[in-house]
């Protein structure tokens, strides 16, 4: 191949051009990279299934023009998931199928999958609050129950006067309780 500045260009954008013989298998138009070397079979894409149907259908038209698809996920030879856009080219009479790796693709996936964890988060922590302040309402029910019992028994008016401390401070912690459960919703 020639010292042309597209040699270096489209590598670095991670691009893998070919273009389309008459016959319809594809000439590739600079050495692949080895993310893409598993992916095609002397110049044909098996794994490309509809969308080459729809690459010809656009060629066939004979306008200028691009197409894209994608994106599109795969697997590399580790098995990790990585995905990649094709583009369908049709300029001067001559056909273009180019693919590109779609890092925006993983960095979206990335940042989704944070969202996703942060709100299952936040939907555990909720419940949590929403578990601590049914779990106050509970206890503070039964212990103003005991107290009323206890009050009830004939209590000296000290004791009384302790009782009745004990049932404001159970008002207290249940209205605290509640009061944080709902600044974390």
């Amino acid at each position: 191949m020639s010292d042309h500045p597209l040699e270096v260009l489209l590598p670095s954008l991670e691009m893998v051009p070919f273009e389309r013989r008459p016959d319809g298998s594809f000439a590739s138009l600079l050495p692949p990279p080895d993310w893409f070397k598993p992916r095609t079979a002397g110049g044909v894409f098996p794994f490309l299934g509809h969308i080459l149907e729809e690459a010809t259908a656009f060629w066939d038209l004979g306008a200028t023009g691009v197409q894209e698809w994608g994106p599109c996920a795969d697997v590399d030879v580790e098995g990790r998931e990585f995905h990649y856009r094709v583009i369908g080219v049709q300029t001067e009479g001559r056909q273009f199928l180019v693919f590109q790796l779609d890092r925006d693709s993983d960095r979206m996936r990335d940042v989704l999958q944070k969202v996703r964890d942060n709100a299952l988060a936040d939907e555990r922590r909720g419940r949590g609050r929403v578990a601590l302040a049914s779990l106050a309402r509970r206890t503070s029910a039964d212990m103003h129950e005991l107290l009323t019992r206890l009050r009830d028994s004939g209590l000296s008016p000290e004791q009384l006067a302790v009782v009745k401390e004990i049932d404001a401070a159970n008002k207290e912690l249940v209205d605290r309780a509640l009061t944080v459960a709902a600044a974390g919703s």
